[in-house]
Parts: C-alpha cells; sequence; structure tokens
C-alpha cells in the first residue's frame, strides 16, 4: 500500500496495488465505479496520520469481505474520500452502509480515546455523497 501525506490538511493518500488483485468478480463485464465520500458526525476533526494508514488497509479490508473494490481512499480529518469499483448488484448505499458501519465499530474499538476526547461517538454524519465517476459512450 503506497501512502503519502498531501500537505498540511490532509491525512494521507492510499491507492490500490497494481500486482494485487482486489476484483472479486472476475468474469464479469461490467461494473460501476463511484467517488463516495464519507464526513464525520458535526465535521469533528478526528483522523490524523496515525490513524489513516490503519483505516487504509481496513477500508479495503471491507470492501474485499463485501465485494466491492476500493481503488483509492483519501483521509482528511474530518471526512473520507474514496473510489469504489463495484458490480451493478451491489448498490453503493450497501457499499457505504458497509463502510461506514464497520469503520465505526472499528474506531470504537482501536481508537476509543480518540472518540472520547473529541465527543465523536457516532463518528459518521447517517448521509454520504456518492457520484459515479468514468467515460461512458452512447453508440
Amino acid at each position: 500500500m503506497d501512502t503519502a501525506v498531501l500537505g498540511p490538511r490532509a491525512c494521507g493518500t492510499a491507492t490500490r496495488n497494481s500486482n494485487r488483485r482486489f476484483s472479486p468478480w472476475s468474469t464479469a463485464s461490467l461494473f460501476f465505479k463511484y467517488h463516495l465520500v464519507l464526513v464525520t458526525d458535526f465535521r469533528i476533526p478526528i483522523f490524523d496520520e496515525v490513524i489513516a494508514p490503519k483505516l487504509f488497509d481496513y477500508v479495503i479490508a471491507i470492501g474485499e469481505k463485501r465485494g466491492f473494490a476500493v481503488d483509492r481512499v483519501t483521509v482528511l480529518p474530518d471526512h473520507v474520500h474514496l473510489l469504489i469499483e463495484a458490480v451493478p448488484s451491489l448498490t453503493i448505499g450497501d457499499c457505504a452502509l458497509s463502510l461506514m458501519n464497520n469503520t465505526r465499530h472499528w474506531m470504537e474499538n482501536k481508537y476509543w480515546g480518540v472518540l472520547k476526547q473529541a465527543n465523536a461517538w457516532d463518528v459518521w454524519r447517517p448521509s454520504f455523497y456518492a457520484g459515479t465517476v468514468g467515460e461512458y459512450t452512447t453508440a
């Protein structure tokens, strides 16, 4: 996993390693690529350069378990951007809900003190932004 600090506000970014196979569907000919943004509750800054690399690995593991691929993750103190690939039978709502629930549980178990200090027990806002990404043809 490649990580890089992206300036004073960014905690880091990670991209899918091209040598590692993430796609759970080897015969699918159609998939959707989404840009997903998850925002912390009340925009409380809870992520830092210590949490971000571990969060990258956990988010990718969630995708592998749930059947979608996480191509890119960028973590900022109060929100996370993800680039996700999914087959049409898996909705972006399913992906987002899985990420939000699992990362909240992970944060409670691993970084309880951070959540207590920031008073950020819910971790995520109960909504998300999702948009499709990529090219299409009308031929």
